[in-house]
């Protein structure tokens, strides 16, 4: 009979939904922690919004050179367009670095793109 008397003053266990307020309050407090730490320009653009302008540059490039695949893994001289040439390693070394920069930037990875990227132009510079 207390029980009663007692949810019928306002002073009893309010049942099932108890918790709901709770859960609520926190799971608002843990939106807005995660809202905060990313900012609405970051939202809005794809990592790959970053990185792929410059390697697209880079590709066209890598393929403008025109190099082909190297008959054997160590072939020692390679020709490309405009009397370029280069080794077998350097030219798989080349072409890894950059499926592998195009690879990070779809994911995510920016910053190991950029890096990869930055290694693919220093290379295709000392070609020139």
């Amino acid at each position: 009979m207390p029980t009663i008397i007692g949810a019928a003053e306002g002073r009893g266990r309010p049942g099932m939904f108890a918790g709901v307020g709770r859960f609520a309050v926190i799971g608002a407090l843990a939106c807005a922690a995660l809202l905060g730490r990313v900012s609405p320009v970051e939202a809005l653009a794809p990592p790959q919004a970053y990185c792929l302008p410059e390697l697209t540059r880079l590709s066209a490039e890598w393929d403008a050179i025109g190099f082909g695949t190297p008959q054997k893994p160590s072939q020692q001289i390679m020709y490309g367009r405009f009397g370029l040439r280069s080794s077998g390693p350097e030219v798989r070394f080349i072409r890894h670095e950059l499926r592998q920069a195009f690879w990070d930037c779809q994911h995510g990875y920016v910053e190991s793109a950029r890096e990869r990227a930055l290694l693919v132009a220093q290379k295709l510079s000392e070609l020139w």
